[in-house]
C-alpha cells in the first residue's frame, strides 16, 4: 500500500466547507481528501452546501490522483453543491484542473485569487 501524500485541512461553518491543499498529491492523498468531504456531506443530510477550495499551496497531483479526483467530483455532481469556489494563485494551475478533472464542467465553480472575492460570490448560493 502506498503513502498518503499531499495535507489537507477541512472546516465546515454553517454550510460552507473549506478545505486547504498543500503540497503535491497522490491517488491515495486524494482518496484521503474526498473520503474526509464524503463524510462531511453525509452529514448535512441533503442540505444544500457551497465549497471554497484553497490551491494557493497545492503543488500537483499525479495522474491517479486526478483520476480519484474527477471521480469524487463526478459524486458530488450528485449531491446538493449549490457552487465551488477555487483559490489559485495562477491560471496555469485553473487550466489543469479543469482539464484533468472533466466532472467539474457540470458544478458551478469559479476562480478567484483570494478568499474575499470568493466568498463575495458564494454569497449568492447560501
Amino acid at each position: 500500500m502506498s503513502v498518503s501524500h499531499g495535507e489537507i485541512e477541512i472546516s465546515i461553518k454553517v454550510n460552507v466547507i473549506t478545505a486547504v491543499l498543500s503540497g503535491s498529491f497522490n491517488g491515495e492523498g486524494v482518496l484521503n481528501y474526498s473520503n474526509r468531504i464524503r463524510s462531511i456531506v453525509l452529514s448535512l443530510k441533503e442540505k444544500s452546501f457551497v465549497m471554497i477550495i484553497d490551491n494557493t499551496k497545492f503543488e500537483g497531483c499525479t495522474p491517479e490522483g486526478f483520476t480519484e479526483l474527477d471521480a469524487f467530483n463526478s459524486w458530488l455532481n450528485q449531491t446538493q453543491l449549490k457552487a465551488k469556489a477555487f483559490i489559485i494563485k495562477s491560471e496555469i494551475n485553473k487550466q489543469i484542473i479543469e482539464n484533468r478533472t472533466p466532472s467539474l464542467s457540470l458544478q458551478n465553480t469559479r476562480f478567484f485569487s483570494n478568499y474575499q472575492e470568493a466568498n463575495e460570490w458564494l454569497v449568492n448560493f447560501y
